[in-house]
């Protein structure tokens, strides 16, 4: 932002009766404003932050980091990167379902990052919700067909799909030879 952006962003008046309209020419003439600005909280202020954040989660805070990336994420709702990291500090505080709200939020801002497919699909794991899982890996799949996927993202995708093969082996060893249902039989034992 320069020098008369930042006096105009002072000059903005919330009591003001144009005040919305103010606001609305400054985003029409590309001024650079956002959420966060509104806030009062500017561009380097965000990046601090996103550097706390990412400092508690690498020192295993997981929990506090949550909360900074959320604070991030309602500052500057349309960041990606404030998004994937909520949703992996989530993921990593054992919040899955918090994280999988921040991975779909993610996906959509960024459709071709096959990592967020990736986070998804092991939170899904988690909740036992294979299916959903099993989606998630191929929605990964589909997003790394036509261009070069990292060693480190192909070790993940491969361990997602040795995990879902475990979980059908072991899904197929619990079936009754008789072709009932596990809850049929469950019922039965009871």
């Amino acid at each position: 932002m320069d020098a008369s952006q930042a006096s105009q962003n002072s000059q903005l008046d919330p009591a003001s009766e144009t005040f919305l309209d103010d606001i609305a020419q400054m985003f029409c003439d590309g001024g650079g404003i956002g959420t966060g600005e509104l806030l009062g909280i500017d561009t380097e202020q965000q990046e601090q932050l996103y550097a706390f954040a990412s400092m508690l989660y690498e020192s295993g805070q997981h929990e506090q980091a949550c909360d900074v990336f959320a604070h991030l994420c309602r500052v500057q709702p349309t960041e990606v990167r404030f998004v994937k990291a909520l949703g992996m500090a989530r993921q990593m505080a054992k919040q899955y379902e918090g994280a999988l709200d921040a991975y779909s939020i993610a996906v959509v801002q960024d459709i071709e990052d096959a990592e967020v497919s990736i986070h998804a699909a092991e939170c899904l794991l988690h909740l036992e919700e294979i299916g959903r899982a099993r989606a998630a890996v191929k929605s990964a799949e589909l997003q790394t067909q036509s261009r070069p996927v990292s060693e480190e993202l192909q070790r993940k995708m491969q361990t997602l799909e040795d995990a879902l093969a475990a979980y059908d082996a072991r899904d197929n060893t619990q079936k009754p030879a008789n072709g009932a249902t596990r809850e049929a039989t469950r019922g039965e034992r009871a």
